[in-house]
C-alpha cells in the first residue's frame, strides 16, 4: 500500500511539473511576441547591454519563421531594473525592449496561477495520502488501545479469566435459559499463601489451579475470578445434579499437590453450587448464594455444597461468633468435658471421648456444631485443634499419674487431615509428656475419611504405626459402605444416634 502511494504520487508530480514547464514556456512566449508586435521600431542598444542581460536569469525561446529564418528570444528577470525582453533578428543588432513587471501583466499573472494551480494540485495529492496513512495508522492504534482497554475492564489482568462484571453480565444475558448453574470455588489458602510465601508463590500456585480447573470444566463453562480468593464457572443449561458433578469433579482436580518452584503444596479449596431457577435467576443473587454454600460447614467438611436457605442463619451466626471463637482461642476458653465410654458386657470404663465446650461470657453456652463449623469456615480450626490435642494430652498424663488406663479419643476435622503439621505436633506433645501413642484415639468422620480416601488412608496408617487408635464417627450418616471403610485401618466405628434411638423404642 505505501509502495503504490509513493510511485503514484512521484508519477503525478512527475507528470504536473512537465505540464507545467511546458505551459509556462508557452505563455512566456506568446507574451515576449506581444510585446514585440506593440513595440514596432525598438531602439537598437549595445550587444555588452545584452550579453550583462544573459547572464541574469532568462529563459530562451528559438521560432523559425516560413523561410527559414530564425528568431531567437528571451525574457530576462532583473531585480533592479524589472523585466526585459530581448530579441535576436537575422542579420540584425539584437533589440532590447523595456516591459512591464511580469506580476503586473496579464501573461505573466496567468502564468503564475497556472504554477500555483499546478502546484496546489500536487501539494493536494501528496497531503490526501500522508493524510490517508496517518489517519489509517491513528485508527489502527486506537482500535487496538480500545480492544485492550476492554479486555482490561472484562477480564482479570493476572489470570486472563473473565472479570465479575463480565461474568455477571453473561449469566444475566442467559437469563431465558431455563436451568444453569454458577459454581463458586474458594481458595481457602490463597491469601495465607501470599502472606507466608509472598506474591511470587501465590501467583503461580494460582496460575496452576487455574489452568486444572479450565480442563476439568466442560466445554460450554465460562470461568471467571470473581475476587481475589474465589474463581467461578458460569454453566449454562446443566441441571442441578450435573453441576454438582461437575462441581466434584472440579474439586478432585484442584484439590491435588502442587509444586511451586520446587515448594510442595497442598490447596484447599471449598465449593458451593446454586442453580437456577431452583436458587435465583439473577446472576447476583446465584452468586451469592453460592458463595454462601462454598462457605458452609458441609463444604468445609465435604469439598463441594449445595446452597440451602438454611445456610441464610449459619451465615448471619458466622458473622458474630467468628470474632468471640478467636478471642475464645487465644483466652483457651473452649475446653473439654469427658464422657465415658462403657464396655455393655462388663459394665466397666474403657476409655473417654473429649467434648469441646465453650461458654460465652455475655451468650452464654455455644453449640459445638455451631462454633466448630465458624472455627473451619474461617480457618481457625488448625489452632483450635492443635489447643484441643494439648489439653487432651495433658488429661491423659494426668490419668496417667493416678495410674489410670484410660485412652482419650479427639475428634480431627476434617480439614487438619493430610496435614504433616498434626503429626509433628502429636509427636512434640506426646514426647513432652513422656507418653505412648495408644492413650489417644483419633476420631474422624464417616464422610471425612471417604471425601479424600487416598491421602487420608496414608495419614491414618502412619499414626497407627506409631500405636495410635483409628475410628470412625457418625458412622451412617454418608453413603459409604463397610467394604469402602475396609481399606481403611480403622479399629472402631461409632454408628450415628440416628440408628441408635429406634432401637431403643423397639
Amino acid at each position: 500500500m505505501v509502495f503504490l502511494v509513493v510511485v503514484l504520487t512521484i508519477t503525478a508530480t512527475g507528470l504536473s511539473a512537465r505540464l507545467s514547464e511546458t505551459m509556462s514556456r508557452e505563455r512566456e512566449a506568446l507574451m515576449l511576441v506581444s510585446q514585440l508586435e506593440r513595440a514596432g521600431g525598438a531602439e537598437a542598444v549595445r550587444v555588452e547591454e545584452v550579453t550583462r542581460l544573459s547572464a541574469m536569469s532568462a529563459r530562451v525561446f528559438e521560432r523559425a519563421d516560413a523561410d527559414d529564418t530564425l528568431w531567437r528570444w528571451g525574457f530576462f528577470e532583473d531585480r533592479s531594473a524589472g523585466a526585459w525582453a530581448s530579441v535576436q533578428r537575422p542579420g540584425a543588432a539584437p533589440l532590447v525592449l523595456s516591459a512591464a513587471s511580469p506580476g503586473e501583466t496579464p501573461e505573466m499573472a496567468e502564468t503564475v496561477v497556472v504554477r500555483l494551480v499546478f502546484g496546489a494540485g500536487i501539494l493536494a495529492w501528496l497531503t490526501f495520502w500522508a493524510g490517508l496513512l496517518v489517519t489509517q495508522r491513528a485508527t489502527r492504534r486506537l482500535q487496538d488501545s480500545a480492544t485492550q482497554l476492554v479486555h482490561a475492564w472484562t477480564h482479570d489482568g493476572q489470570t486472563g479469566l473473565l472479570g465479575r462484571d463480565r461474568l455477571l453480565e453473561l449469566v444475566d444475558t442467559s437469563e431465558g435459559r431455563e436451568t444453569g448453574a454458577l459454581i463458586s470455588v474458594a481458595l481457602v489458602d490463597h491469601n495465607e499463601q501470599h502472606d507466608t510465601l509472598g506474591p511470587g508463590y501465590a501467583d503461580s500456585a494460582l496460575e496452576q489451579l487455574v489452568e486444572r480447573m479450565q480442563r476439568a470444566a466442560p466445554d460450554e463453562a465460562r470461568i471467571g475470578r470473581t475476587a481475589t480468593d474465589v474463581l467461578t464457572a458460569w454453566l449454562p443449561d446443566h441441571e442441578a445434579d450435573r453441576s454438582v458433578a461437575v462441581a466434584r469433579a472440579m474439586h478432585d482436580a484442584l484439590h491435588q499437590p502442587l509444586n511451586v518452584e520446587g515448594f510442595p503444596l497442598l490447596p484447599t479449596v471449598s465449593i458451593g453450587v446454586a442453580a437456577r431457577p431452583r436458587d435465583g435467576r439473577e446472576a447476583r443473587v446465584l452468586l451469592a448464594r453460592a458463595g454462601r454454600a462454598s462457605r458452609s460447614t458441609e463444604a468445609a467438611t465435604t469439598g463441594v455444597a449445595e446452597y440451602d436457605a438454611s445456610m441464610e442463619a449459619d451465615q448471619e451466626r458466622g458473622l458474630w461468633l467468628r470474632p468471640l471463637l478467636r478471642s475464645a482461642i487465644e483466652a483457651r476458653r473452649v475446653t473439654l468435658s469427658y464422657q465415658p465410654k462403657v464396655d455393655a458386657r462388663t459394665g466397666h470404663i474403657v476409655g473417654v471421648e473429649a467434648l469441646a465446650r465453650w461458654t460465652d461470657v455475655d451468650r452464654g453456652p455455644i453449640r459445638p456444631d455451631h462454633f466448630i463449623a465458624v472455627a473451619e469456615q474461617s480457618g481457625q480450626i488448625h489452632a483450635l485443634t492443635r489447643q484441643l490435642l494439648e489439653q487432651a494430652v495433658e488429661q491423659a498424663a494426668r490419668l496417667k499419674r493416678l495410674r489410670a488406663v484410660c485412652p482419650i479419643a479427639v475428634n480431627v476435622s476434617a480439614l487438619c487431615m493430610g496435614e504433616p503439621a498434626l503429626e509433628h505436633h502429636l509427636d512434640r506433645l506426646l514426647a513432652q509428656h513422656q507418653l505412648h501413642p495408644s492413650v489417644l484415639e483419633i476420631e474422624i468422620t464417616e464422610t471425612a475419611a471417604l471425601a479424600r480416601p487416598a491421602q487420608t488412608r496414608d495419614q491414618l496408617e502412619r499414626l497407627k504405626r506409631q500405636g495410635m487408635r483409628i475410628a470412625i464417627d457418625d458412622f451412617g450418616t454418608g453413603q459409604s459402605s463397610l467394604a469402602q471403610l475396609a481399606l481403611l485401618p480403622v479399629d472402631d466405628i461409632k454408628i450415628d444416634q440416628a440408628f441408635i434411638r429406634p432401637l431403643r423404642a423397639d
